[in-house]
């Protein structure tokens, strides 16, 4: 380190003494900056020295700090207006796409364990990527656990550990005024009959495919307990159900598996399927316990499965496999084939872990799903991007890691995928926000396709969209069916739940739908089929 020398006087300036600025940009989104105050002696001595000093300073930061990134490239990285929040540290990290197209980021701020107001939820706007810029701050007592989730134009944010905040409910609606704001409504702590309040909450899931749309809550303040609730009034959830178990992460969507609950039971090491077509009253369809887990197709997995800890799930595009996190050392994460009998008896059918994670304490956190590619924000091991395709053999397309710390619970919290600009972004505990750019070759951009079983042929179920009035479509047999409507973002506008007879059906829409651009899709039972749909008033 140098120290700073005071700008020359003007005294010194007839001395010909130069005064040397330089910008060193480092991998690591920080500037250097290192001025240089010495009188002049020749040309060579100053090169030499100025070489001498710029490559110290490099081996210093490097020494530091080492980046390593594949397939993909880094934009930016954020710590709130002039870094105030790096102190405070961070936790999670979610996004939303607001009705103009504008792409944010919503970083949660650790804060002041236990301190009222001192963390919350940075409002980023990414409209420049290179550039992000703060919008709006929302305030939670500070906690090194903070979730959220969205539907439509809410957030929803949940705080672990301190406080009493509740479920906090916030509409971002005003983020596309002029002066850009955001109403923090009335916080939810209970409602109907509702047997347990929730005062703090670990995590939370938004299942926008169901009709209603569901809300599902880990209860923390009795660490028992998934409550569901009704978005049928966003701005006002309300109690429908609870399924009684530990959960410490929760996955549903209507869309693919129709009336299914997945919970990671945390310390009770195990991952459940629930059925909720009786909402009142779920009954559990299949447990897998972990620390009975130790071979794939016969070779010995060698994991630390009897003290792990269920930490998260997420299933495929076509509803098919399921995948999960353990939130152990060195624990892969794990593909389990649920189709058919398999539902009721998942297989294990592969596994995959950070192939050049090779130190102690390499733990995936969270797994996140698009199409074919599983997002791992994999703490310090950073954030990383897997082809799916063939879940047996899982394949590493891209990474960023941002640090080379080795720190068992540090680094990379959480991650978001779902932005139409194909940009993703993860959130470091240590280090804020990154937006990153993937590569061509798997970066996943604008709507959402939704794949076509091959046990619906086109004649069997096709769909169409006449004046915005109705969509039309044919059923292959009859029984119940999810009729679908996403915006270019991917997300759920409109969902119909209906029972029809094998044939001809029209659902009416009476212009419920702007004008543009969006697809359909249609599932029944285990078999699903989409199409682009042009909405014309």
């Amino acid at each position: 380190m140098w120290s700073t020398p005071p700008i020359p006087s003007k005294q010194k300036q007839k001395n010909k003494c130069h005064e040397y600025f330089f910008c060193i940009t480092i991998t690591y989104q920080k500037i250097v900056v290192v001025r240089i105050h010495l009188q002049s002696r020749g040309d060579r001595m100053e090169k030499q020295f100025l070489k001498t000093v710029i490559a110290a300073t490099l081996l210093l930061q490097a020494a530091a700090f080492t980046q390593t990134i594949s397939n993909m490239t880094m934009v930016s990285r954020y710590e709130g207006p002039n870094n105030v929040y790096h102190s405070k540290h961070y936790a999670s990290v979610w996004g939303y796409v607001a009705p103009n197209g504008k792409e944010y980021a919503l970083l949660t701020v650790e804060g002041t364990n236990g301190t009222a107001n001192n963390g919350g939820v940075s409002i980023v706007d990414m409209s420049t990527p290179s550039a992000p810029v703060e919008r709006a701050y929302v305030t939670a007592t500070g906690s090194l656990w903070h979730e959220l989730k969205t539907y439509r134009n809410y957030m929803y944010l949940c705080t672990d550990q301190y406080g009493s905040d509740g479920m906090k409910i916030v509409d971002l609606s005003g983020l596309t005024n002029a002066t850009p704001s955001v109403q923090e409504l009335t916080a939810y702590h209970t409602s109907g009959s509702q047997p347990v309040t929730v005062n703090r909450c670990h995590n939370l899931w938004v299942d926008s495919t169901h009709n209603p749309p569901y809300l599902y809550v880990q209860n923390a303040s009795t660490s028992n307990g998934v409550l569901i609730l009704s978005l049928a009034n966003p701005a006002s959830p309300t109690y429908v159900g609870r399924i009684a178990v530990e959960c410490h992460d929760m996955y549903a969507n209507n869309s693919v598996r129709p009336n299914r609950v997945y919970v990671s039971t945390g310390y009770t090491r195990t991952w459940d399927a629930y059925d909720i077509t009786n909402v009142a009253s779920p009954t559990r369809i299949s447990r897998i316990t972990f620390a009975n887990v130790t071979t794939l197709n016969g070779t010995a997995l060698n994991e630390v499965t009897a003290n792990t800890y269920s930490h998260n799930i997420w299933l495929s595009q076509d509803g098919n496999y399921a995948f999960t996190t353990q939130e152990t050392d060195r624990t892969t994460v794990k593909a389990w084939d649920i189709s058919g009998a398999n539902e009721t008896a998942p297989k294990l059918v592969g596994t995959w872990i950070g192939s050049s994670l090779t130190y102690a304490n390499v733990i995936a956190h969270n797994v996140l799903i698009r199409r074919n590619l599983m997002y791992v924000p994999h703490y310090s091991g950073g954030l990383w991007v897997v082809d799916i395709s063939n879940p047996a053999a899982m394949v590493t397309k891209g990474y960023h890691r941002p640090s080379s710390a080795t720190a068992q619970f540090s680094g990379s919290w959480g991650a978001d995928n779902w932005f139409p600009s194909g940009l993703l972004i993860h959130g470091d505990m240590e280090d804020g926000l990154y937006i990153v750019n993937p590569d061509a070759s798997f970066k996943q951009t604008g709507t959402d396709p939704v794949s076509v079983a091959p046990s619906i042929s086109k004649k069997g179920l096709s769909i169409s969209r006449l004046n915005g009035q109705s969509v039309q479509f044919d059923l292959p047999k009859t029984g119940e069916y999810l009729l679908s409507i996403l915006n270019p973002a991917g997300k759920t506008v409109y969902s119909f739940h209906g029972k029809g007879a094998q044939g001809y059906q029209i659902v009416p829409m009476d212009n419920r739908l702007a004008s543009g651009s969006y697809v359909a899709s249609l599932r029944q039972n285990d078999a699903y089929t989409s199409t682009a749909l042009t909405i014309q008033h």
